[in-house]
């Protein structure tokens, strides 16, 4: 192709599209009955980002507080998440188990399907994760 840009929305179409794929093949190797949606983004903010008061997790997760409300009853239901005192919630240890063993799920599904590529291919991809990161830097801004 001769317009770089046009080459470069290409490869970006290419990459959102493997990226969905990939995902969608992760998460099927997930519990069911674990935590989803918006109760699992809720999960993250609250282990990633610390305590927060359910107004300040609404505005993080750009929704509503009834939204988020919901979502933080079903987690303290779970015993994923609790609020404290002052009024901020926090994830609980289950949470964090849970978080970390959803991720041993995926790295050992990963695994698996890097062992079916070439040699070559996995170096490909080893080089490109690097890229991929700052690329990631690049989006947030």
């Amino acid at each position: 192709m001769d317009d770089p840009d046009s080459d470069l929305t290409l490869l970006a179409a290419f990459f959102h599209s493997a990226h969905y794929h990939l995902w969608q093949a992760l998460r099927l190797a997930e519990s069911a009955g674990d935590a989803g949606g918006a109760e699992w983004e809720n999960i993250m903010v609250l282990i990633f980002a610390h305590p927060l008061r359910l107004e300040d997790l609404a505005v993080t997760e750009r929704t509503t507080p009834e939204l988020v409300a919901r979502s933080l009853a079903e987690l303290r239901r779970r015993g994923l998440a609790d609020e404290a005192k002052d009024g901020r919630w926090r994830a609980t240890p289950n949470a964090r188990e849970l978080v970390e063993r959803r991720r041993a799920t995926r790295v050992e599904k990963l695994t698996a399907g890097l062992k079916q590529l070439s040699r070559d291919e996995v170096e490909s991809l080893s080089r490109a994760t690097h890229a991929i990161e700052r690329l990631a830097r690049a989006v947030a801004g």
